[in-house]
């Protein structure tokens, strides 16, 4: 007899499942635009800048990147997609706990998320 996972664990399952699919699939998109530009003119600059970080650090960028279908910003795009499902894993976490009214546990995954969010921080 097979029982049917709790909500909750359905839910951070379908949020790894899509997160990742949704990161995955940009990140190709990204890269085949990246390759596909490079053929036609070399996206030095994007490369820089996506190495040193600052198409991440330049919100407007990201979003002129992303306007002009620019395969670096897809890619960062990607990345972001990638580093925000195990961040909004533990704010779910932290929502169910308080829901429970488990307060330890509640108050031990508001930790986590505030070590994740400084560390996302330079």
């Amino acid at each position: 007899m097979s029982h049917d996972p709790p909500s909750f664990d359905r839910t951070i399952a379908q949020l790894y499942r899509y997160g990742l699919g949704v990161s995955v699939l940009l990140l190709l998109v990204g890269t085949t635009r990246m390759v596909a530009q490079s053929a036609t003119a070399p996206d030095a600059q994007a490369l820089n800048n996506l190495r040193h970080g600052e198409v991440i650090n330049n919100v407007g960028a990201l979003a002129d990147g992303l306007a002009h279908f620019r395969g670096s910003a897809i890619v960062v795009l990607g990345l972001l997609t990638l580093i925000a499902v195990p961040f909004f894993r533990v704010l779910l976490s932290v929502i169910e706990f308080s829901r429970r009214r488990d307060w330890i546990y509640a108050a031990i995954s508001l930790f986590v998320l505030v070590l994740l969010a400084l560390s996302m921080r330079h």
